[in-house]
């Protein structure tokens, strides 16, 4: 991100990166890992036309992920979100 922003001029006084572990809440039907893939992949879906087409993606997508996000000491759902903060300024 810093070879990208001074590249378009920015100067960048500081960028930190912070691994931030999220719990996926356990609604099945407002959140869970099934509202999280609504969430985050809702322009790629909906580029399927065909609604049964487009839930048969989600369930796909989320029997994939399943394993990789689901703890199994507890059953909990955790997401690796990695949080980008900078400060950069233009010269003028």
């Amino acid at each position: 991100m810093r070879t990208t922003l001074e590249e378009i001029g920015f100067k960048v006084e500081k960028l930190e990166l912070e691994y931030r572990p999220t719990r996926l809440t356990d609604d099945k039907e407002k959140g869970g890992l099934e509202g999280w893939v609504r969430l985050m992949g809702a322009s790629i879906l909906e580029i399927i036309e065909d609604e049964g087409n487009r839930e048969s993606a989600v369930k796909e997508v989320c029997e994939v992920l399943d394993p990789i996000v689901t703890r199994e000491e507890d059953g909990s759902q955790w997401l690796g979100y990695v949080r980008l903060r900078g400060v950069a300024s233009r010269p003028n």
